[in-house]
């Protein structure tokens, strides 16, 4: 290979690992961002203060009234069937609303890094025999996932800095036709730009399952039967 060659060779690979890293950045940024952002402006709207970033908001428009679904929405966490949120230990009960927190459940070895810190189920009656659910949730124990892919973030941009430079120099650089070929060992850079992508995606299918179950949770109160076992 000649020193033309592997240079452009050299150029073509960090380009492309320039732009995975640019993208895997802009994936971990919005990771670490709110995923909702609509739904929190709505508990804002109705509420007193704004949750966290961090927090998981949702809400729903279901058929029946307080005094019913949430005697039904009680039973429901107390006997875990809401999927995504595990077991939960009831903290407050009121006439338009309901507060928990989760309990790891080291019998079910769950897999999932979310756990619930605490969270609130508000119901708010409406007219044609309907409620509004509205639910805010803090999640806990998670968070380092991103932690991690930022670590990976750093260390991919030293590794296509410092690798660029490195094989430059001792490799395009060399007389010997043989070192300049091994120019493409370049692409292991790529070992240091796939985490992120890894450790966000984890980080945000978590979430997206803490979410589902809720929103499952509450579409279904209006069915839910209490004497279910």
């Amino acid at each position: 290979m000649d020193s033309q060659t592997a240079e452009t060779l050299l150029y073509s690979i960090t380009a492309v690992g320039a732009v995975v890293w640019v993208i895997g950045l802009h994936f971990l940024v919005r990771s670490f961002s709110s995923e909702a952002k609509k739904e929190e402006a709505e508990w804002a709207q109705a509420s007193e203060e704004r949750p966290p970033a961090n927090w998981i908001c949702g809400s729903a428009d279901v058929e029946g009234q307080p005094p019913t679904l949430i005697p039904r929405a009680i039973a429901a966490l107390v006997k875990g069937y809401a999927r995504g949120i595990g077991s939960a230990k009831i903290l407050e009960r009121g006439d338009d609303r309901i507060v928990f927190e989760g309990v790891t459940d080291f019998l079910r070895r769950r897999q999932s890094p979310f756990r619930i810190r605490i969270a609130q189920i508000r119901f708010t009656s409406l007219e044609n025999n309907r409620t509004r659910i509205d639910y805010a949730v803090q999640e806990t124990g998670a968070r380092w996932l991103l932690w991690v892919g930022a670590g990976f973030q750093c260390a991919g941009l030293i590794a296509l800095v410092a690798g660029f430079l490195l094989v430059r120099v001792f490799l395009v650089a060399n007389p010997s036709a043989a070192a300049r070929t091994q120019t493409i060992q370049m692409m292991q850079c790529v070992h240091f730009l796939w985490p992120p992508f890894l450790f966000a995606g984890i980080y945000r299918i978590g979430r997206r399952a803490v979410r589902n179950g809720l929103d499952l949770l509450v579409h279904n109160l209006p069915y839910y039967d209490l004497d279910q076992r």
